[in-house]
């Protein structure tokens, strides 16, 4: 699946201080509800839900705005040694699925939290 637009799409949202809510109907959409968020039908849907106007959405998915910065995202998320989305780093530590029960991820924070508070000899 194709999520570059997805990603176009997050750029929009972060530039509108919508990005939390857009991020959410995302992942929501595509692991809960099984939605095809390389459809640009779909996306629109889920943006608009999310909080942003149609007419900027469609405007978005019609044309090549925030390309660079997907792609610059891409270049960086390679150099980390990301392969998949989502994916967290934390820390400058190795690329970890953020796709876990919440649990996982709390300790995960958790421990990565002690690790960094410890002091340095």
């Amino acid at each position: 699946m194709n999520t570059f637009d997805a990603h176009r799409l997050c750029h929009l949202a972060a530039d509108r201080g919508l990005a939390d809510e857009v991020m959410e109907r995302l992942l929501r959409g595509y692991h809960t509800e099984g939605l095809d968020v390389a459809d640009t039908v779909v996306l629109e849907r889920l943006a608009v839900k999310a909080g942003l106007e149609a007419d900027e959405v469609r405007a978005l998915l019609a044309g090549d705005a925030y390309a660079e910065r997907v792609r610059a995202d891409e270049r960086r998320a390679a150099e980390l040694g990301v392969t998949g989305v989502p994916s967290m780093v934390i820390d400058g530590g190795a690329p970890v699925s953020a796709v876990q029960p919440p649990a996982a991820l709390r300790l995960l924070l958790e421990n990565t939290a002690q690790v960094s508070a410890r002091p340095v000899r």
